[in-house]
């Protein structure tokens, strides 16, 4: 939760701005829900909550969920 804001804003101010970006909750228990609630982008924020698999599940679950081009 604590650097969710300052990774989000760095999207923000990219060259080319993303089409869209996926963040997969992975049983957090830090009030990432809480924090991204408040977050605003200049495209779509897609957030994806699922019980604790670990981080490969996690990008795969992004993947999946991805629309465009996909960057791991």
């Amino acid at each position: 939760a604590k650097r969710l804001p300052n990774v989000l804003a760095s999207l923000a101010v990219q060259t080319q701005a993303p089409a869209e970006v996926i963040v997969v909750l992975d049983g957090s228990t830090d009030r990432s829900d809480a924090v991204l609630e408040g977050i605003r982008l200049p495209c779509p924020l897609h957030i994806h909550r699922q019980e604790n698999q670990g981080r490969a599940a996690a990008r795969n679950a992004g993947a999946r969920l991805a629309k465009g081009n996909v960057l791991l």
